[in-house]
């Protein structure tokens, strides 16, 4: 969770939106979230739900979308299946939808690790998250974090290879960011209380659990 499944998704319709070379591939790039799904027999209905449903003449437009993915017609449409893992356990009757999807020519799915019911894969990808100089490209924007508390967070991460790993995951990284602040106020309370001469490093993972917790 959080390592960027989602974000992913996005990005690839951004791609096929504007791409000179991906842009001809197909006309049409839909996300569809499998959680949703669950809630749906007509794709017609989620897509109304999803996209349309303060657009004017909605239900028209999700109805002819749902016919034409779903279609014979050999439409040129890329289906995106964000989330396949939260179809685990469904009964067959939440699995009608889902099946028709999973049957179309050109799809794209996520899923957390997970064995899935699926006969065949063109390609399959993991994603390992953030690279280290992700991580501190991450950093070093400062619409995000200043500069100060960004050398501050480099050198906590860089000292700790649990957190240098944790970090990988793009939320995980943003919540010790957002954290910091706390994180900073309870490493100077138990520096203020350490007995005198007595060296007191609080910056540990305990005291991040408990920074985000508050935060």
């Amino acid at each position: 969770p959080g390592i960027g499944k989602t974000t992913l998704c996005r990005r690839m319709m951004y791609e096929y939106s504007w791409h000179e070379n991906l842009l001809k591939r197909y006309d049409l790039v839909v996300r569809i979230s499998v959680r949703k799904l669950k809630h749906f027999t007509n794709l017609g209905d989620l897509l109304f739900d999803e996209y349309f449903l303060i657009v004017a003449n909605g239900r028209q437009v999700s109805s002819y979308l749902g016919d034409l993915i779903l279609g014979k017609e050999n439409a040129k449409v890329l289906i995106i299946l964000d989330g396949l893992d939260e179809a685990q356990g469904w009964s067959p009757g939440k699995r009608t939808l889902l099946r028709k999807l999973m049957d179309l020519p050109n799809l794209v799915t996520t899923s957390r690790s997970y064995d899935p019911d699926i006969s065949s894969v063109d390609l399959e990808l993991e994603a390992l998250g953030l690279s280290t100089a992700s991580v501190e490209a991450y950093l070093e924007n400062r619409e995000i974090v200043s500069d100060n508390t960004a050398t501050y967070i480099q050198q906590f991460i860089e000292s700790n290879p649990f957190v240098m790993e944790m970090v990988q995951v793009p939320i995980h990284l943003d919540i010790l960011c957002y954290s910091w602040a706390e994180l900073e106020r309870q490493t100077a309370d138990r520096e203020e209380c350490a007995p005198p001469g007595e060296e007191h490093d609080s910056k540990t993972i305990t005291a991040l659990y408990q920074a985000v917790e508050i935060g």
